[in-house]
């Protein structure tokens, strides 16, 4: 007597393959996110703020297409940031040793915007991007104008 043809195991077929190869994926990634709750990786305070919280307590070396050179916020900038995200700065900004031009301006984002004046007279409008350079400091360049300038914070 003839025994009938048997069916392949199911496991072997093409949807119980990519079922098996789902499950494994699964049950990997929800390994690996068990792992991280109850170890998670170390922060020791070297991660760098980004965006507009890496300005806090930071000055602005700036330098524009005509060659002017200034500091913003000498003293280092202090924010504020309001509820919904943005932050608001007032400083100064020292572009002559005899000079003290008032700086106030607003960031979101990795965006930052800012006017330099003094008492009664519009000097100049700054827009750009803060960008992380190679080396973890904020750099930034924007085309304001006709005005390009360029800047890099640092710890005053």
């Amino acid at each position: 007597m003839a025994r009938p043809e048997q069916s392949p195991n199911w496991w072997s077929t093409v949807p119980g393959t990519l079922t098996a190869i789902a499950g494994v994926l699964t049950a990997i990634t929800g390994l690996i996110l068990a792992i991280h709750q109850i170890w998670p990786p170390d922060s020791n305070g070297s991660e760098q703020p980004r965006g507009c919280a890496a300005l806090a307590g930071m000055s602005l070396d700036l330098t524009t297409k005509d060659g002017a050179h200034g500091v913003i916020g000498p003293l280092g900038i202090a924010l504020n940031k309001n509820q919904n995200g943005m932050y608001r700065f007032r400083t100064t900004a020292n572009f002559t040793s005899e000079r003290v031009d008032d700086v106030e301006g607003t960031c979101w984002g990795d965006s930052i915007d800012f006017l330099r004046t003094r008492p009664g007279v519009f000097i100049q409008h700054y827009k750009g991007r803060l960008l992380p350079k190679v080396d973890g400091v904020l750099g930034d360049s924007a085309l304001i104008k006709t005005t390009t300038w360029r800047g890099s914070l640092f710890r005053p």
